[in-house]
């Protein structure tokens, strides 16, 4: 019996300390090496997919934003209609309503559910465009995975791990290439 005893209690350590976790994979990307502008004003336009919470919307957007900060970059965020007549002349339209010289584009592409249809994993696709040019000098991949032996989907903190993930990966892949300068 008490060998039973202590064999639960190693599971439930390990449970506890290995339990969930909250792993990110850049799957890498391309851009243009030749792009040279000042980046000021940046205009978000993410389609996340429909199971994504709205919150996970604002933690990105305020993650991203605080990070764009840092280089005296704006940012603004647009969430498109799903239905549009003329979805370039609306993009168009927002971004002269904002001002913005940059476009980021934020797109779920694939989303794992579990038998609950709880989310446990994202695949993003990124796009970063010079407006003036309208030329994409950035495409990114992201894949955002939980690893859970509870096969439960992401819980708020998870979410929010995420997200910081995601949105520090981006800006600092936008320092590294050089869109992004100047940041302290």
């Amino acid at each position: 019996m008490t060998l039973r005893v202590v064999k639960n209690a190693v599971a439930a350590i390990f449970l506890f300390l290995c339990g969930c976790s909250v792993h990110m994979n850049d799957q890498g990307g391309v851009y243009d090496k030749t792009y040279h502008s000042d980046v000021k004003s940046v205009l978000l336009l993410d389609k996340f997919s429909r199971q994504t919470d709205v919150r996970v919307r604002h933690l990105f957007f305020d993650a991203l934003k605080n990070n764009l900060a840092r280089c005296n970059v704006a940012l603004n965020e647009v969430q498109l209609d799903a239905v549009s007549l003329d979805i370039n002349r609306d993009i168009d339209a927002k971004i002269k309503e904002n001002n913005a010289d940059s476009l980021l584009y934020v797109l779920t592409t694939a989303v794992d559910l579990n038998q609950k249809s709880q989310i446990m994993g994202e695949t993003f696709r990124t796009k970063f465009t010079d407006i003036a040019s309208r030329k994409t000098v950035w495409v990114n991949d992201y894949n955002i995975s939980i690893q859970s032996f509870t096969l439960e989907g992401f819980t708020f903190d998870q979410t929010r791990q995420m997200v910081t993930k995601v949105a520090d990966s981006i800006f600092e892949k936008l320092q590294k290439i050089g869109i992004l300068k100047n940041c302290h």
